[in-house]
């Protein structure tokens, strides 16, 4: 799946800093050839290391745990993400975002909450001016209201191809706190937080649509076909996180840690077993089974399940 035609957004000819005052950029591949990256900055290859995300508190603390290690430059962190509406549920069509805490169960809301509200306890900004700065309306549908299934990625998702999901949205200078305590005792610690970028990417959603509504964004994404066929959305997640590993690449983050994207609810008939796949796809990334060896780029990979 390698092959088809080229569409080049992101450009990787060197690095983002943190600083960049443009702090929302895509990441678009479509062949692995779509992505040029400098040389490896080690001929170490890096191996995956997977650990529990109950047992660590989730992408943030894992995070910050590096982080105060003092050894780590550059830390990215890769959100499962809806590729209907930017911030999920918290992210509005007005340019405002509702509902931010730290007892969401999805990915996208939990770490965009944990952001969202570190930025605006650290520096003051206002939540929703960070939203509007950042992600709002740098994709998602094209027409919220409506039934059609026109995004501003230029993708249909209901048939959409898995390099069609080679997309990733990366934000630098953000902030993650730590995350304290469990269900509905858990809270976002603003007083111990680490900078990092984030990374939004998207993955098949095969979970049946059970509202009828025909503005709803579930079924205006649902894909009947991965549904059907655990391959290829398989090979669509792995896309995903081509484009995310990419996307960090080019930022030159030293440590990628990742969310299970795909394996959320979204994966409906396929979620269970997704998510025991998901390390050796990481892994053959790694290693350069997709052609680029991703491994070589950074000195930590850790996937959060």
């Amino acid at each position: 799946f390698l092959s088809l035609p080229v569409n080049l957004v992101f450009d990787c000819s060197g690095n983002l800093p943190m600083a960049d005052p443009i702090r929302t950029r895509r990441a678009q591949y479509r062949q692995a050839s779509d992505l040029q990256l400098d040389y490896p900055p080690s001929d170490r290859m890096v191996q995956l290391e997977v650990v529990e995300a109950a047992s660590q508190g989730g992408v943030s603390n894992v995070g910050l745990q590096l982080y105060e290690t003092g050894a780590y430059a550059h830390i990215g962190v890769v959100v499962s993400s809806s590729p209907a509406c930017p911030m999920g549920a918290c992210g509005l069509s007005n340019g405002t975002v509702t509902a931010l805490h730290a007892q969401h169960r999805n990915s996208e809301e939990d770490v965009g909450s944990n952001w969202l509200l570190t930025e605006e306890h650290e520096t003051e900004t206002q939540a929703n001016m960070v939203y509007q700065d950042t992600v709002f309306e740098r994709w998602g549908m094209r027409n919220v209201e409506g039934a059609d299934h026109d995004t501003l990625q230029g993708v249909d998702y209901t048939t959409a191809a898995p390099n069609e999901y080679g997309d990733a949205f990366i934000v630098a200078s953000c902030r993650l706190s730590q995350v304290a305590g469990v269900g509905l005792e858990r809270q976002f610690v603003y007083g111990r937080s680490f900078p990092c970028s984030l990374v939004f990417a998207f993955a098949p959603n095969i979970n049946f649509p059970t509202s009828r509504r025909r503005s709803s964004f579930q079924l205006r994404t649902y894909s009947s076909a991965m549904a059907v066929d655990y391959e290829r959305f398989a090979a669509g997640i792995t896309w995903a996180y081509f484009a995310a590993l990419g996307a960090l690449a080019c930022s030159g983050c030293d440590v990628a840690i990742l969310s299970a994207v795909g394996a959320g609810p979204n994966a409906g008939p396929h979620r269970i077993r997704i998510r025991n796949d998901l390390p050796v796809i990481v892994g053959n990334l790694l290693n350069g089974s997709y052609g680029v060896p991703f491994g070589l780029y950074f000195t930590r990979v850790i996937l959060v399940l």
